[in-house]
């Protein structure tokens, strides 16, 4: 698809995927934390939100490309404990 006059629609799509993609890297090292104090319930429940996050980025993303955006390498966030 080429790509169209849409900069607020392609603006608010980057930051929902950018948002997407910090909250993947931050609900994994959550669940990275709980496995390493020993409570793997809860580090199986980051791991699904993680997931979820996951798939909203894909979805994103696809419609990103599809507008004809070039997103480059993504950052991935720094995790502070």
């Amino acid at each position: 698809m080429r790509k169209q006059n849409t900069p607020k629609t392609i603006s608010v799509l980057k930051m929902a995927y950018e948002g997407r993609i910090r909250a993947f890297h931050t609900y994994m090292a959550y669940a990275q934390k709980a496995n390493s104090e020993s409570y793997p319930n809860i580090a199986n429940l980051f791991v699904a939100l993680a997931s979820s996050e996951r798939s909203h980025a894909r979805n994103f993303r696809s419609l990103l490309v599809e507008l004809g955006v070039d997103l480059g390498e993504t950052q991935i966030p720094q995790i502070k404990e």
